[in-house]
Parts: C-alpha cells; sequence; structure tokens
C-alpha cells in the first residue's frame, strides 16, 4: 500500500512531536514519507521543508540541510521558501565569523576557539569549501599537539 502526502498526515505528526517533544521521530518519518510517499495533497518539496523544520527542532542541522535542499532540488510549491532556514544558517555563519574577527582583533581571544569550531560545524552543514578560518582551527590544534583530545564537534 502505497501513503499518498497531505497536509493532514504531516500535521499529525507535528502534533506527536509536539506532544511529545521526540523531533527526530518525526523527522525520520517524514524524511522518508518525503521519497517514498506519492504526493497527493502535499508537494515532495513541502515535504522536505517540513522534515527539515523537524531535523532543526531535533537538533540535527546537518540533516535539515539535507532536506531544505531536497526541497529546493524538487522546486515543487511549498508553503513557505525552503532558501530561508538555508539563510538563517548562512547568518549564523556571518555572526560567528564576525565573532571571530573580533577575537583577532582584540586582547581577549578566549572565545576564539570556540568560535571557530562554530563556524567549521555550520560550514559543514552548509556544504561549503574548508576555507582559512578551518585551516586556523587546524593550526591551533597543533600547536596545542591535541594533549587534551579533539576540539568538541569536530
Amino acid at each position: 500500500m502505497v501513503v499518498a502526502l497531505s497536509a493532514e498526515l504531516f500535521d499529525a505528526i507535528e502534533l506527536v512531536a509536539a506532544r511529545t517533544g521526540n523531533h527526530k521521530r518525526a523527522a525520520v518519518r517524514m524524511s522518508r514519507l518525503a521519497v517514498q510517499a506519492k504526493p497527493s495533497g502535499m508537494s515532495r518539496a513541502e515535504a522536505h521543508l517540513r522534515a527539515g523544520e523537524q531535523w532543526l527542532l531535533a537538533d540535527d542541522p546537518t540533516a535539515a540541510v539535507d532536506e531544505f535542499r531536497a526541497a529546493i532540488d524538487d522546486a515543487g510549491p511549498t508553503l513557505d521558501d525552503p532558501r530561508v532556514p538555508l539563510a538563517r544558517a548562512m547568518f549564523a555563519l556571518d555572526w560567528a565569523t564576525a565573532g571571530v574577527e573580533a577575537c583577532l582583533r582584540g586582547e581577549d581571544r578566549a572565545e576564539l576557539p570556540l568560535l571557530l569550531r562554530l563556524r567549521y560545524r555550520i560550514r559543514v552543514d552548509l556544504g561549503l569549501a574548508e576555507d582559512d578560518y578551518d585551516k586556523m582551527l587546524d593550526s591551533r590544534r597543533a600547536q596545542r599537539g591535541l594533549r587534551d583530545g579533539p576540539a568538541a564537534g569536530v
């Protein structure tokens, strides 16, 4: 039996996720439906968009970015523009970059490693190429000799 994509089905999944707090389960189900179910009252693009929103709520931005990109690639109709969540992620990257630059200009560099790791994670989630800030993170780790283990999230 093939399930049809519908707003009602996705609304029900979201309602259960909101009630239980289990957004990962909702995201997994929505992601599968976006690929496997037959488009009916909802486009595949809308299904990917809504799955991406659940991945964000489940604290998995990498999976969310994949779903938002799938929505963009599908080019079907959506209630919201899937580029908006990607733009928010890009804004986060710009904010982290501004923080790195402020640390480099100032005397207090205590937050520099944290901001470099944050930039790295955001950039990877967005699928962007390595840049000079990543190299700076690598060189800081090399200077430290990794005596205290790998950086969190890297």
